[in-house]
């Protein structure tokens, strides 16, 4: 692949910023490796705060310019949205680009899995796949628990889709290699050159943004950041560190009520367990509304669970309740008619959305599948439309959002987000997750 033509715009021409020596340098490695044919993949990584997102977004301008076939994509909606709003180019999920999904049914039409069936890539263009967030990439196949299966992993088809297209495309890998592996795995393996040659017959260039600059040099969090960095480095499994006590549990959540009311889009309570965030959310909620007797009220935080089937609210998404217009029991299920707002961008979404209550209360985050087959057979038998199309878009009732609250997160859910004021909840892991 060669970019750079003598007619074609350089990538130090896309820099509105004063770059550090180290970017600079970076920007130009991934200048030569876009203008050679020897190495075919490249990794950045890079802590928070380094600049990873403003050199990637130099680095897409550059190759919007040069009118070179690119995707900027990532592993969850949330992070794609995120980055789409950074470097303000489209961006989408990695399952998007890889897979159509595939329906797998009963006898009785139910759907009981959700198959991803890799694409074929027929691109004859060299193109560049940019993958930002790739700490998340997991390269283990789903458990065959999860509700979406796939042959392979996130990984082994994200390459294999690359490879089949023009043998001249190149993948650029970007994260932090001290967030949080994917799950059941104890590192990141899309940020391993090493790993990526031995497992993959990739040939890797590295380049790390190692100078943090949304921190001051005597900043509490760079100092944690820093010793904890440094415990991973050198395998040290417990580590010690100042820290300013909360005292209880009723006082910390007392503080990130205060913060949250004055500004829901800066402020976040994260925890390790799910069972922990059921606890904090309700310990939030029963302070924040007196009670918890109404699952859902006006100026509700909430986060979207899964994709919207409209593909307008994606899953990690912050939403508000705006105006609660209605509480509904439909056969036994429970579901609320609301106006939403999204926390972000502070932006009134149109219309009005219903919410599957079931799911918000549900403190194991998923529906009995029996539940699942009784409504869709109750909707299939009321709704003409949806009996004759099967697209759940068309059903209120199934097409209802997947939402939990949103004010406590597990760490996982939080990668790729940014806010100013972060509470968190500590935990010592256990298990099978005590090494990651």
């Amino acid at each position: 692949m060669t970019v750079n033509k003598q007619d074609q715009p350089k990538i130090n021409q896309f820099i509105q910023f004063q770059p550090s020596t180290n970017q600079a340098a970076v920007l130009n490695q991934l200048q030569r490796f876009l203008n050679q044919n020897y190495n075919n993949t490249f990794v950045l990584t890079g802590s928070a705060g380094t600049g990873k997102t403003t050199v990637t977004k130099v680095l897409a301008d550059y190759l919007a310019a040069s009118k070179t076939n690119y995707y900027l994509c990532a592993p969850t909606g949330r992070a794609a949205k995120i980055i789409s709003e950074k470097t303000q180019k489209e961006a989408i999920t990695i399952h998007h680009l890889l897979y159509t999904v595939n329906e797998i049914k009963d006898k009785d039409g139910n759907v009981l899995q959700i198959e991803f069936v890799a694409r074929t890539n027929i691109s004859k263009m060299a193109t560049v796949y940019i993958v930002d967030e790739s700490s998340m990439v997991p390269d283990q196949q789903p458990n065959g628990d999860d509700s979406f299966v796939s042959n392979n992993s996130l990984l082994c088809d994200l390459i294999a889709y690359v490879k089949e297209g023009n043998k001249d495309s190149k993948i650029i890998f970007i994260g932090d290699k001290y967030q949080l592996p994917p799950v059941r795995s104890a590192f990141s393996p899309a940020l391993d050159p090493n790993y990526l040659k031995k497992e993959y017959k990739l040939n890797p260039i590295s380049a790390n943004l190692s100078e943090v600059f949304r921190q001051k040099d005597d900043s509490y969090i760079l100092t944690c950041a820093n010793i904890i960095k440094k415990a991973i480095d050198q395998s040290v499994k417990r580590l010690t560190y100042s820290f300013i006590d909360a005292q209880n549990k009723n006082i910390f959540i007392q503080n990130y009520i205060s913060m949250q009311e004055k500004s829901p889009k800066d402020s976040v309570l994260l925890a390790w367990r799910n069972i922990s965030i059921n606890d904090l959310n309700q310990s939030i909620r029963a302070i924040k509304y007196n009670d918890t007797t109404f699952p859902i009220v006006k100026n509700e935080q909430l986060i979207m669970a899964q994709n919207s089937h409209s593909s307008i609210l994606r899953n990690g998404t912050f939403v508000s309740v705006d105006e609660l217009i209605r509480l509904e029991d439909y056969q036994g299920f429970k579901f609320a008619d609301v106006k939403l707002r999204e926390v972000s961008t502070g932006r009134a979404l149109v219309g009005i959305y219903k919410i599957r209550i079931d799911y918000l209360i549900n403190k194991d985050s998923f529906m009995k599948f029996e539940d699942e087959k009784r409504l869709f057979a109750l909707r299939m038998k009321a709704n003409s439309a949806f009996r004759e199309s099967k697209d759940k878009r068309v059903d209120q009732y199934l097409s209802a959002l997947k939402v939990r609250y949103g004010y406590a997160i597990t760490v996982h859910k939080s990668q790729g987000g940014e806010w100013k004021n972060v509470f968190l909840y500590p935990e010592i892991p256990f298990g099978k997750d005590a090494g990651r």
